[in-house]
Order: C-alpha cells, then sequence, then structure tokens
C-alpha cells in the first residue's frame, strides 16, 4: 500500500517535469521575450541595490547584459520577421545570460550588504574608545592648565617676595 503511494507520487511528480520541460521548450519567442525583460528588470533593480559592489564584479554584469539586450533586440527582429527557431534561439541566450547576470548581482549585493555590515559594526564598537580617548584627553588636558595656572601664581608670588627681599 505505502510502495503505490509512493510510485504514484513519484510518477505525478515525473509526468510535471515533462510537462513544465515541454512548455518552456514549446514557448513563443514572444513569452521567451516577455520573461527575459521581466528578468532582465529584476536584475536592475538588484543592480540598484548593490550600488557599491567591486567595480570588476560590475563591470562583468554590465557586459553580459549589454550582449542579452543585443540578443533581446535581435530576437524581436527575428520574430518580427517570422524566423521563430532563430528567435527562440536569442531568446534563449539572452534569458541564459540574464539568469547568469542575475545570479552575479545577487552575490555582489550579497558581498556590499556584508561589508556595510561589518563597517557599521566596526563604527559602532570605535564609539566607547573614542569617548575614553577624549574624556582621557580632556581629563589630562584639564589637569596640565591648572597645574600650570598653579605654578604661575606660585612663580608670581615668588617673584614678589624677592622683589621686597632686595628692596
Amino acid at each position: 500500500m505505502r510502495k503505490s503511494r509512493i510510485a504514484i507520487l513519484t510518477a505525478a511528480i515525473l509526468s510535471l517535469a515533462i510537462a513544465v520541460s515541454i512548455q518552456i521548450r514549446a514557448s513563443t519567442p514572444e513569452s521567451l521575450i516577455k520573461q527575459a525583460e521581466e528578468e532582465l528588470t529584476e536584475t536592475f533593480r538588484i543592480l540598484g541595490k548593490a550600488g557599491s559592489a567591486d567595480d570588476a564584479s560590475l563591470r562583468s554584469i554590465i557586459a553580459q547584459l549589454n550582449e542579452a539586450l543585443r540578443l533581446l533586440e535581435e530576437a524581436e527582429q527575428y520574430t518580427f520577421e517570422g524566423r521563430v527557431t532563430e528567435a527562440n534561439t536569442s531568446a534563449e541566450e539572452a534569458l541564459s545570460l540574464i539568469e547568469k547576470a542575475k545570479g552575479e548581482a545577487e552575490s555582489a549585493l550579497e558581498a556590499s550588504s556584508q561589508i556595510a555590515f561589518q563597517v557599521l559594526v566596526f563604527s559602532w564598537s570605535m564609539v566607547p574608545v573614542a569617548s575614553s580617548l577624549t574624556a582621557l584627553v580632556t581629563t589630562r588636558g584639564y589637569g596640565w592648565y591648572i597645574k600650570r595656572r598653579r605654578r604661575k601664581l606660585l612663580d608670581m608670588a615668588i617673584m614678589r617676595k624677592r622683589e621686597k627681599e632686595k628692596k
């Protein structure tokens, strides 16, 4: 009884996987282009959040997105001309490039978020150190100033006594 349930469940999952893969292969160029444009928009949104990412990774992502845009324009041109297989090929290549760039953008976003968190933790940990140094310098400086003033007053009193003794 239990084995038959597992077999039915496995068969259902397998048939769904086959149906999805057939549906993906049978997609029209227009739907692939639309899907690629949506992924491109999502990638740009992620890139906008990862503003302080590494320049080399940003250049790589931008180069991939430029190539994907070129392929999307090519796919649209092929669709307009009625060349469906070439349009599908170009759209699929563009979609794969966009997905690759999206993955890199997500990792760049994660890296920049991690760096921002480290800077935040470092700056918050430096607040007590800076406060302690400020308090130390202030108290030592004030103590030095008071000693100097007392010494000046004492020197003035000694000078007056010497002047009186000379007279």
